[in-house]
């Protein structure tokens, strides 16, 4: 979808009461390129008055577009003896 023609879906959409997850989830259907669809969701953000920061925020709380970040992996810390462990009572 051209970026010029977003703010007047999103306008025809809240028209009819659509919720902002479904618009926003409409715009994105058939985008491709992370960076085309970061700019949707910023012109969507514009359109119902959220700042960039916010609509990317929430378009990805939302899984329509990937974190910025890579995913973290969990690697567990590897536990130090502790002081007494090792030695044996005399």
């Amino acid at each position: 979808m051209d970026l010029s023609k977003v703010r007047s879906a999103v306008k025809m959409a809240r028209k009819f009461n659509v919720p902002d997850r479904e618009i926003l989830d409409i715009l994105l259907k058939n985008e491709y390129g992370g960076v085309h669809r970061r700019e949707i969701v910023v012109e969507w953000g514009n359109a119902v008055g959220l700042d960039e920061t916010t609509a990317l925020r929430f378009a990805t709380e939302m899984s329509l577009i990937p974190s910025a970040h890579s995913p973290r992996t969990w690697k567990p810390k590897e536990t130090l003896p502790s002081r007494g462990e090792g030695k044996t009572p005399e």
